[in-house]
């Protein structure tokens, strides 16, 4: 990550910060874990670091490991949070917020001192994790909106980063990906045939426009109803697509 008059890149067990003008290193911080994440602001630099597991082939522990808060120009500490991080997801900063994923759902660290401003439980199973999609900032006309998914339940969260509420979350039966963009989310399952593709507004997560991918394969009236979809003015599950909002299949056209 160039930022600045710093290069930040990680290699082996150690997280480098290079001098732009003549390649020097200007300081570097252990980083024993095989799957650090590194976040660079205009000042800062946040890395979460998962503790590796005593066995003989590198598994990540995400139940133990540390947040730090380091100067992008020094590398000096601003402080550390000991933790369940997850690693492998993104580290995001929102004005005065430090938002990442751990074992248990989102937590929000505050950005001077790293004390825990909220902790918002998405744990839905055993083993459950939660995590920032990876371009996680939706563009709105107001404020930066996050989205998080959960791994086990494939359910994805619009958040409120000020409250530590979810704004509201779209779930799946099926396998899909999401991907910010614009002001929306934009959702396309992956294993089912036909594929479905639907997009949500971000501030809201209401439905605002759905299809089919592979407009060739038939639909039938039992086609499943795989998503459903609630906000925080309609606290009951709601089934998406209804059965009178399915497209046509390319036969019937």
């Amino acid at each position: 990550v160039l930022r600045g008059s710093r290069l930040i890149f990680g290699q082996e067990t150690r997280i480098y910060a290079l001098n732009t003008a003549d390649g020097s290193v200007a300081w570097s911080i252990p980083a024993p874990s095989p799957r650090p994440t590194v976040t660079v602001t205009d000042d800062e630099v946040f890395i979460a670091r998962p503790s590796a597991t005593a066995r003989s082939e590198a598994c990540v522990n995400t139940q133990a490991g540390s947040l730090l808060s380091l100067d992008l120009k020094t590398g000096a500490k601003r402080w550390e949070q000991s933790g369940k991080w997850v690693g492998a997801g993104p580290v995001i900063v929102i004005d005065s917020h430090v938002l990442t994923g751990n074992c248990e759902g989102m937590i929000s660290l505050s950005r001077s001192n790293g004390e825990i401003q909220w902790a918002l439980p998405l744990r839905e199973r055993q083993l459950e994790t939660a995590y920032l999609l990876q371009e996680t900032l939706v563009a709105t006309s107001s404020t930066p909106q996050p989205v998080c998914g959960t791994a086990c339940y494939r359910t994805t969260y619009g958040l409120d980063p000020e409250h530590g509420s979810a704004r509201w979350r779209v779930t799946a039966s099926d396998a899909f990906v999401a991907r910010p963009v614009g002001a929306t989310v934009v959702f396309e399952t992956t294993s089912h045939s036909p594929r479905l593709k639907f997009v949500v507004d971000a501030r809201s997560g209401r439905v605002t426009e759905h299809s089919f991918v592979e407009q060739n394969a038939a639909v039938g009236p039992d086609f499943p109803q795989l998503f459903y979809y609630q906000t925080d003015s309609e606290r009951e599950y709601t089934p998406f697509p209804k059965a009178a909002e399915q497209p046509p299949s390319h036969a019937e056209r």
